[in-house]
């Protein structure tokens, strides 16, 4: 498999469906409970990478591509994503 094939095949994410999941904040803050959600789950593969590691670019694009998935149009408007912004911090 090329380069760019396996690239591609890195990108295509399988949805697994809905997972459960409860999130209660600090006792007595009502502001940081954010209650019980149903989050759409999305499995894919990884590339090889020395070390074991996971590369960073490829769990923002495969973020990027499961968050396409998950919105659809809102009031007949099509809402493409526009921005993504991330933060690595070296592992000591």
């Amino acid at each position: 498999m090329n380069a760019v094939a396996d690239l591609l095949d890195v990108l295509d994410l399988q949805e697994l469906g809905q997972a459960r999941v409860r999130y209660e904040g600090m006792p007595g803050d009502d502001e940081t409970d954010l209650g019980e959600f149903s989050p759409v789950v999305f499995v894919g593969r990884s590339q090889r990478m020395p070390h074991g590691r996971v590369f960073g670019g490829q769990v923002l694009a495969q973020s990027l591509v499961a968050a396409s998935r998950t919105v659809g149009e809102i009031n007949g408007v099509d809402r493409p994503i526009h921005s993504l912004h991330a933060y690595f911090r070296a592992r000591r």
